[in-house]
């Protein structure tokens, strides 16, 4: 007697689909990852930008922590000034193939046996050896940059994902792994690009042609001036100043920048050339130079802007290399707080910013007061107790207190706002030669200068010609306020 279990039975394949790997749940954690570093890199794009015009990233805090430094170090200015794209694009640019990537992969886990492992690592590779370069910069310029820490977090929390979700295939076809992954990251820089270009540049220390001695300077002054030279080509030739000391300086001064730096110089002596000039009122505060000098200089600032710091420092080592007279600094204000500036719409709670600017107008006409603005820049003061402290060895801090909190302190500071926005104020510092307003670029205010304030002279001959302005006619990006 046959029974039922003797009969063969023939089973069907399960079609159920198999559970997910772990390798979905980290490829979904790499994306996550990538978007997550993409935003936080735009938002680290946008507080560059605002360093860029006048105002203080939310990670610069002191000297010690201070992304501003490592944005400004010489790595990442050559980075930018090589690519067009600042350090914050190319943390975008991998973000986005961190995001692309893996995400190709999650579609179709085959595709991580034909390149998609190998695409996988060295997309990771890629993002360590740049938080390394990054890492070794922060280090070189002597600041972190906590913006930058969270970056490195991101980085290799996606790299640990995506290795350990590409372990069973390695590098397979790695040829293959590494041409996609670099595809992405090309058509990703290529979309940044411009944006990239209209990111402003670093501005960098100014190296200067060795002061001319007291004699000469002495016996130009004394004697009379030498018959200026005929007029020469290009766009901004002109005669020299007809000063030997001057033409010699600017002449040497010239002859060492490169095809990139004359470029800028020509197009910002472009827009120099084509402003109009405002109305200025008598100066209430010389703080630099001869107040007979016939090139005046208003410069409007902010306590915590490190362009405002950096013209300090340039329009110092300036006075210090060209002949005596030439040139007179009256300094105003402009604090990027709304706290005590109806131009600017963020408040701070303690209104660091209106104290320290406060603070330089009740230093004036003090013969320090230029030395004190220094030392104000230099404190990168937080708090109000620091803009005081920063000035302890100028005035006695309650004596100060009491000339910042005074009407007539806060009369100045509302009228130096007032007079920035009929200028159009558009970021820190704001800088007008006679009433003509220039962009704070080390070497073109040096020339300047030298020139009086004229933008034709033999010097400039070798200058090329201006580059068109944008549509909208502007020559930077954004508001600082």
């Amino acid at each position: 007697m046959r029974t039922a279990m003797s009969t063969p039975i023939d089973v069907a394949p399960s079609t159920t689909p198999s559970p997910p790997t772990a390798n979905r749940g980290l490829l979904g954690a790499a994306v996550a990852i990538g978007v997550a570093n993409a935003l936080w890199s735009l938002f680290q794009w946008a507080e560059l930008l605002l360093a860029r015009q006048g105002g203080t990233p939310f990670c610069s805090l002191n000297a010690t922590f201070d992304c501003a430094q490592v944005w400004d170090s010489p790595f990442a200015v050559a980075v930018h000034d090589v690519t067009r794209i600042p350090i914050a694009g190319w943390g975008l640019a991998w973000a986005l193939a961190a995001v692309i990537v893996p995400l190709f992969v999650l579609i179709d886990e085959r595709r991580l046996a034909s390149g998609g492992a190998a695409a996988l690592r060295f997309t990771g590779l890629a993002g360590v050896a740049s938080v390394a370069g990054l890492g070794a910069a922060s280090a070189a310029a002597g600041a972190l940059c906590l913006g930058c820490i969270g970056t490195y977090a991101l980085v290799i929390g996606w790299t640990l994902c995506a290795w350990r979700a590409s372990s069973p295939h390695g590098f397979a076809a790695p040829v293959r792994g590494a041409m996609g992954a670099g595809a992405v990251v090309v058509v990703s820089l290529l979309g940044l690009l411009y944006p990239g270009q209209q990111t402003p540049h670093a501005q960098q220390k100014l190296a200067l042609p060795s002061p001319a001695t007291p004699s000469a300077a002495s016996s130009t002054s004394n004697a009379a001036p030498a018959p200026a030279a005929p007029a020469t080509p290009g766009p901004f030739g002109g005669p020299s100043t007809g000063d030997p000391v001057r033409d010699d300086l600017l002449t040497r001064f010239m002859a060492t920048l490169d095809d990139q730096t004359k470029q800028t110089m020509s197009d910002l002596l472009a827009a120099y050339r084509d402003g109009k000039p405002g109305v200025l009122a008598e100066p209430r505060a010389v703080v630099l130079g001869d107040a007979k000098a016939p090139l005046r200089i208003t410069d409007w600032t902010d306590p915590l802007c490190p362009h405002c710091a950096m013209l300090h420092e340039v329009l110092a080592e300036i006075a210090r290399t060209v002949p005596p007279g030439l040139f007179v600094v009256e300094a105003r204000h402009f604090p990027l707080d709304g706290a005590c500036n109806p131009g600017v719409q963020r408040k701070s709670p303690d209104g660091t910013r209106c104290v320290g600017a406060l603070a330089s107008i009740c230093m004036e006409g003090d013969p320090r007061a230029f030395e004190a603005s220094g030392a104000l820049f230099a404190a990168r003061a937080q708090t109000p107790e620091a803009v005081y402290e920063a000035l302890k060895p100028f005035r006695d801090p309650a004596k100060l207190k009491q000339c910042v909190e005074s009407d007539a302190a806060k009369k100045k500071l509302l009228d130096d706002v007032n007079a920035a926005m009929q200028f159009n104020i558009e970021g820190t510092p704001l800088v007008l030669l006679n009433g003509r307003e220039v962009r704070a670029v080390p070497p073109l205010l040096y020339a300047l200068i030298l020139t009086g304030g004229s933008w034709q002279n033999a010097a400039f001959a070798s200058l090329p010609a201006p580059r068109p302005l944008p549509a909208d006619g502007a020559d930077h990006v954004g508001h600082a306020h």
